[in-house]
């Protein structure tokens, strides 16, 4: 048969094959009608498939004697085995990647998407469960290659992957789905919000991961989630800007400023990425604590009095987060408490209340006790004392030193707050006694210290030299 003739044979049987393959499903057996000349037919394309292949797919030739039995399978006995479908893909790459009419070359991605549609339907679960996820994103993977114009076909690929599997996604699913609908936006087939909102639903994937393996202890799979998150994050970073969230999110509240759920995305979305001092999240965040006075409303409630530096408010905001928790306790309530915490001990250093701080960052260190930030703040909190705890000068240096040791211990619990630690310990060793002031006190390096006034801990001696 003529190359031509034959390649133009494929697309048009083989599409028609895709456009009827729901009505075969109801065919009784795997192997269709004619069981014998199925396996025949299984067992012709499959060799001269085995000899195409070692050939890293490239030999025209061979391709003759693989088309006919294989489109044969697909079009009478398409149960007969899920190899059918990995097969054709390969096939139909093959004639899209050479051909040249660009009619045609449609045509067989056409069918390259359709192939992938009939291994979910006729072969949508694998060791006992649900399958149809992962062929999902693996054909939104395909498409990205060879018709990455088709935006709109490998997004909805990739949500259904998500939509299906969620929590349990495919690390490749969250990628490619992510990839999708920047790609959506930039093909102005989807507005910006979008991608905030999937970032959202996969950070929440994401950390879900993490949280499992961490508890399994499982190192490289947290590794790859790790990865994942950081992939994710740069790809969103362009549009995480707060000028970028806010001109998205604007319109939204101007078109609906008292829209309950849109108020909440808002908000939870300029908090998240500290865009706190926009007037829009002033105004949503009002909005919202006048429709739902809840927790979380509260603990935003909280923010904009700080930044309106009216800290007695925010303070008292903050007390009713923590009392509302106690009356309905729930996991993201709890975190939500540890944050509330940590908030009302920086609120506290505002009103120098300090031993009150340090008990409020306290409480948040034991809800996350590898968050290193309820440390750091204690060392503010010892710092700001200098001018309290001044019974003599080494009593007025020593605040300095508990301070150092809360930011050497922040950042060994916590390393991703390990450069701001590091500036803080560089700025207040400055104020170390010198050796020679020490001494004349009855105090050099290394001694032990008990650092007095509300602070009540032990230290160590150290001196600028």
């Amino acid at each position: 048969m003529n190359m031509n003739v034959l390649k133009n044979s494929i697309a048009i049987l083989c599409i028609g094959a895709m456009i009827s393959a729901s009505s075969l499903r109801a065919q009784v057996g795997k192997y269709g009608d004619d069981e014998m000349t199925c396996k025949t037919n299984i067992s012709l394309y499959t060799e001269s498939f085995k000899q195409w292949k070692a050939t890293d797919y490239q030999n025209a030739e061979m391709i003759q004697h693989i088309v006919a039995p294989w489109r044969y399978c697909i079009q009478n006995c398409p149960m007969s085995r899920e190899g059918l479908y990995l097969d054709g893909i390969a096939i139909m790459k093959y004639f899209a990647n050479v051909e040249k009419d660009a009619t045609l070359k449609e045509k067989y991605i056409d069918t390259i998407a359709m192939l992938f549609d009939m291994r979910a339907e006729y072969f949508p679960m694998s060791k006992g469960k649900s399958q149809i996820g992962n062929i999902m994103w693996r054909k939104a993977a395909e498409l990205f290659v060879v018709a990455p114009e088709r935006i709109e076909t490998i997004y909805e690929a990739a949500k259904k992957s998500i939509d299906i599997d969620e929590a349990d996604a495919n690390e490749n699913a969250v990628i490619y789905f992510f990839s999708a609908t920047i790609g959506m936006t930039a093909a102005n087939k989807a507005e910006k919000v979008l991608i905030v909102e999937n970032y959202d639903r996969l950070s929440v994937i994401i950390e879900g991961k993490i949280k499992k393996y961490l508890a399994a202890e499982d190192q490289k799979m947290l590794e790859k989630w790790y990865g994942i998150r950081t992939q994710i994050e740069q790809q969103f970073e362009p549009f995480a800007s707060c000028e970028d969230l806010i001109s998205i999110f604007q319109p939204k509240f101007d078109q609906n400023p008292n829209d309950l759920e849109t108020l909440k995305k808002i908000t939870s979305t300029l908090d998240k990425n500290k865009c706190t001092d926009s007037d829009l999240f002033l105004h949503a965040t009002q909005n919202l604590y006048k429709l739902e006075p809840t927790i979380e409303a509260a603990y935003l409630m909280a923010k904009i009095y700080i930044r309106n530096t009216e800290y007695e408010k925010a303070h008292q905001s903050l007390i009713d987060v923590i009392e509302m928790n106690n009356e309905n306790e729930s996991e993201d309530n709890l975190q939500l408490e540890a944050d509330a915490e940590l908030l009302l001990s920086q609120v506290c250093l505002h009103q120098n209340k300090l031993s009150s701080g340090r008990e409020h960052a306290r409480n948040s260190l034991k809800f996350r006790p590898n968050d290193g930030r309820p440390l750091m703040l204690i060392g503010d909190l010892y710092a700001a004392s200098s001018n309290v705890c001044d019974e003599d000068e080494i009593a007025k240096k020593a605040v300095f030193w508990a301070a150092v040791d809360k930011y050497s211990e922040a950042k060994r619990i916590d390393p991703s707050i390990a450069d701001e630690c590091d500036k803080k310990i560089s700025l207040y060793r400055q104020y170390f006694p010198t050796s020679e002031r020490a001494f004349f006190h009855d105090y050099t390096d290394g001694m032990s210290y008990r650092v007095g006034c509300w602070i009540n801990e032990n230290t160590t001696v150290r001196t600028i030299k």
